[in-house]
């Protein structure tokens, strides 16, 4: 009975490297001031009620698919009423969404 040698040989490959850019630009943020008296501001354009709130988004993202809201409440709104607008958002098929607060710490 004769044993089967092993070979082992290292060969070197060159890699192909790309050099083509590439088109990525930042996601567009989009803050959305979210008022008590249950308006909203979207950049300088006022929206009167959620539903026109949700139509002037629509219309922003139709330009920019990977669109970030960043919700910004006023110190009266309370929070299960931004996280229900959050929801709602999140609902209607916008993905990136993201809560901005105020804190302030003392020492």
């Amino acid at each position: 009975m004769r044993a089967a040698g092993l070979l082992a040989a290292l060969v070197t490959v060159p890699l192909l490297i790309s050099c083509v850019p590439t088109a990525h630009k930042p996601n567009q943020r989009v803050d959305v001031f979210i008022h008590a008296d249950g308006s909203f501001d979207v950049g300088d354009k006022h929206a009167k009620g959620y539903r026109a709130l949700e139509a002037q988004l629509h219309s922003l993202e139709r330009a920019d698919r990977d669109m970030t809201l960043s919700m910004r409440p006023d110190d009266d709104v309370p929070y299960d009423k931004v996280a229900s607008i959050m929801s709602r958002l999140s609902d209607s098929g916008f993905t990136r969404i993201g809560f901005v607060g105020t804190e302030e710490y003392v020492q």
